[in-house]
This record gives C-alpha cells, sequence and structure tokens, in this order.
C-alpha cells in the first residue's frame, strides 16, 4: 500500500476528477466567484503543496476517506453535513445525523424491496419470455398485494419510504398524521408506557412472549390504540415488523426498556395477530354453517 498519493493517482477512482479534488480540499475557497458566497467545506487535505510539478500530494488516508464521501453522499449527504460526520470525536455523529440515518435506512430497505420486485419481473420476462403471473398470496386481496409490491405511481410519485407508507395508508382509508396524532396524546402515551413497562417486567423474568400474561398486555395494546381506532389487525402486525425490523422505534424502546425489549415485543405482536387471525377465522367458519 502506498503512503503517498498524488492528485493524479486518485484521479484514477471513478468519478473523481481534478476539480472534485479541488472542491473537497477547498481550495475554491479563495475563488472570487464562491458558490453562494460561501466557503466549501474541506472533506479532503493534501498533506504537501505541490512544487513546480503542481501536483498535490496527499496522505495514505486518502482512499479511505474519499471512500467515505463517496458513500455518505450515496445517501443524499450534503457536504457540509459530511464535514460533520468526518470530523465528529471519535466518529460518533451528533444526534441529527443518527436521525437522518434513520430515515435513509428506511428508504433504503424500502427501495431495495421494489427493486428485488423490479429485478424479478425483468428476469421472468428474459427467461421464459412471457409477462410473470401477478404476485398473488392466500388470503390477501389482489388490491392489497398490489399495494404491497407497487405502493406508489412509478411515473409520478416518488418512491421513497416516507411517500410509500402514507400513500399506502391512505389507500386503506387511514391518515398517517392523524394516526401519529392519536397516539401521541398524553392519555395514550401513559397508557403504552405503562403496558410497555409491564411487558418489561416479564421480559426480565423470562416469561415466554407467547404466555398469558404478555398476551393480555398485548390484547390491551391492541384495543386502546389500535381497534378502537378503526385500525384492523394488518395495521397492528404491520406495527411489529417495524420493531422486528429494529429501527429507530425499536432503538427508541432498547434505550427506555432495556435492551432485546422490541425483538421480544415484536415476537408478542406476531403471535397475538396470529391467534387472532385463527379466532376470526373459526367465527367466519361457524357463521357460515349457519
Amino acid at each position: 500500500m502506498k503512503k503517498e498519493y498524488t492528485s493524479q493517482d486518485l484521479r484514477r477512482l471513478p468519478g473523481v476528477t481534478y476539480d472534485t479534488l479541488r472542491t473537497w480540499a477547498g481550495r475554491r475557497n479563495t475563488d472570487t466567484k464562491r458558490k453562494n458566497g460561501k466557503p466549501q467545506p474541506v472533506l479532503l487535505s493534501p498533506i504537501r503543496k505541490p512544487g513546480s510539478t503542481h501536483c498535490w500530494v496527499y496522505g495514505s488516508d486518502a482512499v479511505e476517506r474519499i471512500w467515505w464521501i463517496r458513500m455518505l453522499q450515496m445517501l443524499g449527504f450534503k457536504n457540509d453535513q459530511i464535514e460533520k460526520i468526518l470530523d465528529a470525536p471519535d466518529n460518533k455523529p451528533s444526534e441529527e445525523i443518527w436521525d437522518s440515518l434513520d430515515a435513509k435506512i428506511n428508504d433504503l430497505r424500502w427501495k431495495t424491496q421494489h427493486l428485488s420486485v423490479a429485478q424479478r419481473f425483468a428476469e421472468t420476462i428474459r427467461s421464459v419470455g412471457k409477462l410473470p403471473a401477478f404476485p398473488r398470496e392466500d388470503g390477501i386481496d389482489d388490491i392489497d398485494r398490489y399495494l404491497e409490491v407497487l405502493p406508489v405511481d412509478p411515473k409520478v410519485g416518488s418512491s421513497d419510504y416516507e411517500t410509500g407508507s402514507r400513500e399506502l395508508m391512505k389507500a386503506h382509508g387511514m391518515d398517517k398524521d392523524a394516526v401519529i396524532a392519536q397516539a401521541n396524546t398524553p392519555e395514550l402515551s401513559g397508557l403504552r408506557s405503562e403496558i410497555y413497562r409491564y411487558i418489561r417486567i416479564l421480559q426480565v423474568r423470562l416469561i415466554p412472549a407467547d404466555s398469558p400474561q404478555v398476551y393480555s398486555l398485548v390484547d390491551n395494546l391492541y384495543t386502546e390504540l389500535f381497534e378502537k381506532h378503526g385500525h384492523e389487525l394488518s395495521v397492528f402486525h404491520s406495527a411489529g415488523t417495524m420493531l422486528a425490523s429494529q429501527g429507530g422505534q425499536g432503538r427508541v424502546l432498547d434505550d427506555m426498556y432495556g435492551a432485546g425489549f422490541s425483538a421480544y415485543l415484536a415476537e408478542a405482536i406476531f403471535i397475538y395477530c396470529f391467534i387472532q387471525s385463527l379466532q376470526a377465522n373459526e367465527q367466519e367458519q361457524s357463521t357460515d354453517k349457519f
């Protein structure tokens, strides 16, 4: 591994030009006309100024730093945000950056899911020479299934997680902002915290997630926060899926109630939804007999 890299060496990297290096090193700051009149952040500093060759020299960490910059740019961070991340003490960005990462992780999961569907669609056409069958699932209405695999109009709608989740809830007659507002009223927040606290006690005592005690608490959680507001079991199941993905909300709950709490709660929600679905099917079958 080289100990030093010239600007000519680094320009072998895809997409890295002399102009890029000049911007990242902040040398545009000396220009008379600066972008919006503001200095550029310094993301990459040369260790030695050029001599007569006019070839700047960078340290051995330059390639790694450029890789960081490129990856953060791919996530949508601007140069000033990248500068804050790179210069953060002990490489620990601020809470603001962590929060934005939660949203970006959700977006990437969302895009991965739908790109995977698109890839399978294209591969099927290529391999068998015809359009694939609609991806149906037993027990799921075709309209609901369509919304799962393609929740936004690809021609006019954004494919980001926030827009997609809002459109998906809207298609099911729910307003995302109203749902969030209802769940965050002081009364319901207090009730939710109390239920979570009792569930945590059972978790610490190594009570299985399918125990009657946990089932009863999860039943209260569903009744008060979902059923009373007209939300079906599928919405509650989706909440469990979000917790199981260890996203932002799961991390918040783990911080408040201990490591592993969100995974334990997600398991309890899945078990509750499964048992409730079985009971609902039995009731439908007995009704059909009469």
